[in-house]
């Protein structure tokens, strides 16, 4: 039955673009027989026409587009999300192509795992998640033990939304991290692993973790809030995200992402929830 689904489809299609094509054809064959039986009468109606246009014109240019103008300036997560959004083109217009041409270059003559492990964060960085997993599969087999292979790897998929291929990774990270630098950020990876792949409970387990070994962030608590949601635990939700509120309160100076997440939060407040998000937070 799925394998019908495309022809149903494409078939249906089939049917519209003929009646698209002569639709035209069919008016204005129908206004010519008016014009034949009574000129006068299309006349009135083209000017009827010409004046309700005119009318609806000025409605939209002068009623509704400034008040959804306005409605969209004063929609809180607005200017976070501009920012934020800005934020990421310039970081994806900032990919240095002399550098990634040398590493490629080294890379033909030579493969290391620093390199490597290089050009592929400079291809993961600018959104080229799939120029990016190739050379973290080598580095990987180069260094199997190694973390940073796992990490990298784990974002990509991740990003692509490709949680089951990205959790023994993210696991695989942790691991080897052990009690190393770096450790906040693999659970919180590991978390939103969990949390796109739908286990909830184990996402939340992994969030208390990272919340009892180095303390609660935007992130963090903007996913558990999320998730709370999604468990239909409203109260758990709401503290989730006052907490991020205090975070805004305590902390002046933001980065993009976090202006966004105490917008987003702010919004759930107001909403008395929010809505679960798989990938991005």
């Amino acid at each position: 039955m799925e394998a019908d689904k495309p022809a149903i489809r494409s078939q249906s299609r089939s049917l519209l673009i003929p009646l698209l094509l002569w639709l035209p054809s069919l008016l204005l064959g129908f206004a010519y027989g008016i014009y034949l039986k009574n000129p006068v009468l299309l006349d009135q109606a083209l000017a009827l026409a010409g004046h309700s246009y005119q009318i609806g014109k000025n409605i939209l240019l002068f009623g509704i587009l400034p008040l959804a103008l306005l409605a969209l300036l004063l929609y809180p997560p607005f200017f976070p999300w501009l920012r934020l959004t800005w934020e990421r083109i310039r970081k994806k217009s900032q990919f240095d192509r002399k550098l990634a041409a040398d590493l490629l270059t080294r890379l033909h003559k030579f493969e290391t795992v620093p390199d490597l492990l290089q050009l592929g964060r400079l291809y993961l960085e600018s959104g080229q998640y799939g120029m990016a997993l190739p050379l973290l599969a080598k580095a990987l087999e180069k260094e199997p033990d190694s973390p940073r292979p796992h990490s990298l790897i784990a974002q990509a998929l991740y990003e692509m939304g490709r949680p089951t291929e990205a959790l023994p990774h993210a696991m695989a990270n942790l691991r080897l991290l052990g009690d190393g630098f770096g450790k906040a950020e693999a659970r919180l990876l590991l978390a939103k692993i969990l949390a796109q792949k739908g286990e909830l409970q184990e996402a939340l387990a992994q969030l208390e973790n990272l919340h009892r070994e180095s303390g609660e962030n935007y992130e963090s608590l903007f996913l558990e809030g999320l998730i709370y949601k999604h468990l239909g635990e409203g109260q758990e939700s709401q503290r989730a995200f006052s907490k991020i509120l205090q975070l805004g309160r305590n902390r002046k100076r933001r980065t993009p992402k976090q202006d966004w997440i105490l917008a987003k939060a702010k919004m759930a407040l107001l909403l008395k929830g929010g809505t679960f998000m798989g990938k991005d937070q």
